[in-house]
């Protein structure tokens, strides 16, 4: 596509994503995937943001083109600055906007990717924001039948991965990035 991007990608760090009997817990695939496509972008010359969310949502890396490493996304004073203890994910979807809006790109996407839900209100009232500023939403829900942000976005702006499934995170976060660049725009 000859079209300019620039993408903003947020990550549930809350408690729940790290609570669970399996081997490897969701934030551990959720953190190394978002890093895998945020570089994955970087070399493709398409600017990134990366945020991780809670309580608090933190910028990890503002709006650019700069490696990432993983030290810097896992950092644990980063992780406890997000606070654990609940997840907003109004607050992240604010970041992403931030940062996308201090960029000039056609197609400006911001994907998030959470277990969680928020409070009904405040979500709806900042996804109004983006899609006045033209800005496309893409999510990636593990568990609860996507909960309330699949609610908002629809099916079919939102990849829902089971609980005993979070393996294929990584897979969720490639098959959104492949069609929120296959489809010419979509519809906010």
């Amino acid at each position: 596509s000859n079209k300019s991007y620039a993408f903003a990608i947020a990550s549930d760090i809350s408690g729940s994503m790290f609570c669970t009997s399996e081997k490897i817990d969701p934030a551990s695939y959720a953190l190394t995937s978002m890093l895998m496509v945020g570089e994955a972008l970087r070399i493709a010359n398409v600017p990134r943001a990366m945020i991780i969310f809670g309580k608090n949502a933190l910028t990890i890396e503002k709006i650019g083109k700069k490696q990432i490493r993983w030290e810097t996304l896992t950092n644990t004073k980063n992780i406890e600055i997000a606070n654990q203890a609940d997840t907003k994910i109004e607050k992240a979807m604010k970041k992403c906007k931030e940062e996308l809006n201090k960029i000039r790109a056609e197609r400006k996407i911001i994907i998030i990717l959470t277990d969680g839900n928020s409070e009904k209100y405040a979500l709806m009232k900042e996804y109004e924001q983006i899609k006045k500023q033209n800005i496309e939403y893409l999510g990636i829900t593990i568990g609860n039948e996507g909960g309330i942000l699949e609610q908002i976005l629809g099916k079919e702006k939102n990849i829902n991965i089971e609980s005993k499934h979070t393996s294929l995170i990584g897979n969720a976060f490639i098959k959104i990035m492949k069609e929120s660049i296959k489809k010419s725009l979509w519809k906010t």
